[in-house]
């Protein structure tokens, strides 16, 4: 008000009230009243206000134009704004590395963002502790770079408790930071089998970023919610939401947020039977990565689900490959991803062997269960493969418990246990049902013609269309009595109760399905 009536107002005075709206996260605020400031001071403070409300490119002018390297704080942010939102991991890198000054926690809060997205060496755990910083900018920057490091270093479940709900979903100077922050505790809540947490976390933190309207953070918990249903085994209603994560999305937005978004999208197109729109997702998503950046992991992980979900047969090498970068790399949760995709789509004693020994360095009770999946489904485990099933369906991931009941229904049909194949059948045909029909390409089936006869098949597709007994008797040219003991036969041989389950078991689409119209006009 004092500036706007004409007083005279001191520059200290102005930068103080700057300062001060800046730690309260009112970074525009921040911005308009260091406007009045002229010189490297006002600069400064302008820069950093820009860089917390993402305006990248006005931000490094400012920043740039009267550089201090011996101011750690300026330094950093203006680091901190080239990795993450301009895209120059090297430019950043050279900042950090010509900086003298004695902000010790600062500098290492650059170090981590440079692990984290920068392509520099991963940090032993002294890095990761608690750091406290001075400037309010850099120290939005603290939790979700340490819970990101934390995740790939193997430490989900860590990260899931030691960062409340309370601390990681604060405002922040940098808005966006606050989006970030939630979103790692949704993906470590996700990487330790507590799906139904995540969901509620990445909906919370969704519905605040809409109340603030900052569309990065918007865009990236929508993401979230796309792919906790991924989790789930729902891609048709993760869609969706990777539908409007991406519409969401802009050019300023910062890159691990675009990156996150766009992979998200292109694995879900996929999912949902669209792999030519997928590959042109992943194409533009490409372009946006820096050829130094850590982040492009996210990307190739998401290259190899889209093959998968296509139907190529080389996914099921190049995940293994995949998971071995990884693990040499040292980001043992992303070998773990890697392998489990392997070991799903053509199981394999060494692809088992490989993920049981980066499980045993990680924190997840999850990836034990991963680990035991891939050790049943490659030595033929019939009872190895139920009990991972059950654990993976109570705790949500009903997708994966689908895997793993196909494959061990296949097996019992292979190895002539009829009762338990048609038990199993039929929970396959349950968990199919709570996957919405989904059903990924690579899942072994146990093919209930082989167990029905001719006559038995053509019953059952009739009924599983809807059909009264009477109709299907005048069009096969039989007795409804007849009928009706081809369909009690089919049933105990399926293992359902009745019409009702025989779409599912025969792996035909329920009568009167319609098809999401979204699945038909996304991209």
């Amino acid at each position: 008000w004092r500036l706007a009536a004409g007083d005279r107002v001191t520059d200290a005075e102005v930068l103080g009230a700057a300062e001060e709206a800046l730690a309260g996260c009112d970074a525009a605020l921040a911005a308009t009243l260091a406007r009045h400031v002229d010189g490297p001071a006002g600069a400064e403070l302008l820069g950093r206000a820009l860089v917390a409300q993402d305006r990248a490119v006005e931000a490094e002018e400012q920043l740039g134009r009267h550089p201090l390297p011996n101011r750690p704080g300026q330094v950093v942010v203006r680091a901190l704004n080239l990795l993450w939102n301009r895209r120059r991991p090297a430019d950043a890198a050279k900042l950090v590395r010509g900086c003298t000054g004695d902000g010790a926690p600062a500098l290492r809060v650059a170090r981590l963002a440079m692990a984290a997205f920068g392509g520099a060496p991963m940090p032993g755990p002294a890095e990761m502790a608690d750091l406290v910083v001075v400037d309010p900018v850099v120290a939005s920057v603290v939790d979700p770079r340490r819970a990101f490091l934390l995740i790939h270093a193997g430490r989900p479940a860590y990260v899931a408790d030691a960062f409340p709900a309370d601390r990681v979903g604060a405002p922040r100077p940098w808005s966006s930071m606050r989006g970030a922050a939630v979103a790692c505790r949704v993906q470590a809540l996700q990487l330790t089998g507590r799906l139904d947490e995540a969901a509620d976390a990445a909906g919370a933190g969704y519905r605040a970023a809409v109340a603030g309207a900052v569309p990065a953070e918007a865009a990236l918990l929508a993401a979230e919610l796309g792919a906790c249903e991924m989790w789930a085994g729902r891609p048709g209603r993760a869609l969706p939401h990777l539908r409007e994560a991406r519409a969401l999305l802009d050019e300023d937005a910062p890159v691990a947020v675009q990156i996150r978004v766009l992979a998200g999208y292109a694995t879900g197109l996929a999912a949902t039977g669209h792999p030519d729109r997928a590959a042109t997702v992943l194409a533009e998503v490409g372009r946006r990565v820096p050829t130094s950046s850590a982040t492009d992991g996210v990307l190739r992980l998401a290259a190899v689900q889209v093959d998968a979900w296509s139907g190529r047969r080389a996914a099921a090498e190049e995940a293994a490959r995949l998971g071995t970068a990884y693990r040499l790399a040292g980001r043992p949760t992303e070998a773990a991803q890697a392998y489990y995709l392997a070991a799903r789509l053509r199981p394999s004693p060494l692809v088992a062997a490989a993920l049981a020994e980066v499980v045993a360095g990680c924190d997840s009770d999850l990836f034990q269960v991963f680990a035991r999946h891939a050790d049943a489904a490659a030595t033929g485990d019939l009872d190895g493969l139920r009990a991972v099933a059950a654990e993976l369906d109570g705790r949500g991931y009903r997708g994966l418990a689908l895997e793993a009941v196909s494959t061990a229904a296949a097996l019992a049909t292979a190895a002539g246990h009829g009762r338990v194949a048609a038990g199993l059948r039929a929970e396959v045909g349950r968990l199919h049902r709570h996957c919405d029909g989904n059903r990924p390409p690579w899942t072994l089936v146990a093919g209930p013609s082989a167990a029905l006869t001719g006559r038995e098949r053509q019953t059952c597709e009739l009924a599983a269309a809807g059909l009264p007994d009477d109709v299907i008797a005048g069009r096969l040219g039989l007795s409804r009595r007849t009928v009706a003991n081809h369909l009690h036969r089919a049933y105990g041989k399926l293992g359902v109760r009745g019409r009702r389950d025989l779409p599912a078991a025969l792996g035909l689409p329920s009568p009167g399905l319609r098809v999401d119209p979204l699945w038909e006009t996304a991209g």
